[in-house]
């Protein structure tokens, strides 16, 4: 191939024995990726070509993937210096199953990256998100401000940590400790536009949603037995899991559902991956067993109006004035490429 390619050694052993554990890596994490593989080829093992010609540019910094991927199955990019192309260093992430994108600049200059990491830019540097002493699970910005959750390596404890960023102060909002032995795949929040913050917690043994208002302080239960809340942009929508339980392997039932933020009523269930994109006025996933994307309208109680043939695995969606692009991995035996595909619901 004349495309530049990182080189990705996919073998199933490895990818078969992720842990469900949140702290060691998301049980969700090589699905993808694995199952692709596995479709092409039941006894595959081979290397993998990967298309990584495309390079992202943000401000002064360049983010490119590199030729080996790391122990969990995530791509790693390293960030160097547009102009002087020096170094600043590497991360890792998963951006087919992350709700988060690979770079996200901030107000005070400095720009997230992934999943937990931030570009320093005063000290030209790749930090933890949380520091050296927290791991980030998944985080959220409103204006001047970033949500995040996350363990601080010495305790047992889940902390809703949200930072000034004019003034750098930290503060922990809340804590929570998980049963023991029971911890879920994920642990997400979504922070929406009129400052309302959604967060997994637990109460008991029973996993439960709650919301910080940031005007006041205030922190409340919002749904019982619900798990892993996935905000709409406008805050007025948001995508859970129901379940009773934490692990995975232990439910008994589960449903994946649009629900009304200001009512708490089930608008609809959603079908397929727990994968949500946010477009205007709709919803899309992918029902990963037919192959397809769903597309649901917001606009008329969350019915499902389209299904459009998709055997690519979709990673983000970007809209810019009426045109809406889904970009996407394509695997055609053993290389992996980039596609982009135009969304009209």
């Amino acid at each position: 191939m004349k495309n530049k390619r990182a080189i990705f050694i996919l073998m199933l052993v490895v990818m078969l024995g992720v842990t469900g554990f949140v702290w060691a890596t998301d049980s969700n994490g090589l699905g993808f990726i694995r199952d692709m593989i596995i479709e092409k080829d039941t006894n595959s093992t081979a290397i993998t070509a990967v298309d990584t010609s495309k390079k992202e540019l943000v401000g002064n910094y360049v983010i490119t993937p590199i030729e080996t991927i790391d122990d969990d199955g995530s791509l790693i990019f390293t960030v160097t210096d547009n102009k002087t192309e020096k170094s600043v260093g590497r991360f890792s992430f998963k951006p087919w199953v992350s709700k988060n994108l690979l770079f996200t600049a901030l107000p005070d200059g400095n720009i997230l990256l992934g999943d937990g990491f931030l570009l320093n830019s005063t000290a030209d540097r790749i930090e933890p998100l949380g520091g050296s002493n927290i791991t980030v699970f998944d985080y959220s910005i409103w204006k001047d401000s970033l949500a995040y959750l996350g363990k601080n390596n010495n305790e047992d404890k889940i902390s809703l940590y949200v930072k000034d960023l004019k003034t750098g102060q930290t503060n922990i909002i809340d804590s929570y400790k998980y049963p023991e032995n029971q911890y879920p795949e994920k642990i997400l929040l979504g922070w929406g536009s009129d400052g309302y913050i959604y967060y997994d917690s637990c109460e008991g043994a029973q996993p439960v949603i709650k919301t910080l208002d940031y005007k006041n302080g205030q922190t409340k239960i919002f749904m019982k037995a619900a798990m892993n809340p996935q905000l709409s942009p406008d805050g007025s929508k948001i995508v859970l899991l129901f379940s009773d339980v934490f692990n995975a392997a232990s439910q008994t039932a589960s449903e994946l559902a649009l629900v009304d933020t200001k009512t708490g009523s089930k608008i609809t269930s959603i079908n397929g991956s727990d994968r949500i994109f946010w477009a205007k006025n709709y919803l899309l996933n992918k029902d990963i067993d037919k192959s397809l994307l769903n597309v649901y309208d917001l606009s008329t109680g969350g019915k499902k109006v389209k299904e459009v043939p998709l055997n690519d695995v979709p990673y983000q969606l970007t809209s810019n004035n009426d045109q809406t692009t889904l970009k996407c991995y394509h695997f055609d035996k053993n290389t992996v490429t980039t596609t982009e595909m135009q969304i009209n619901p």
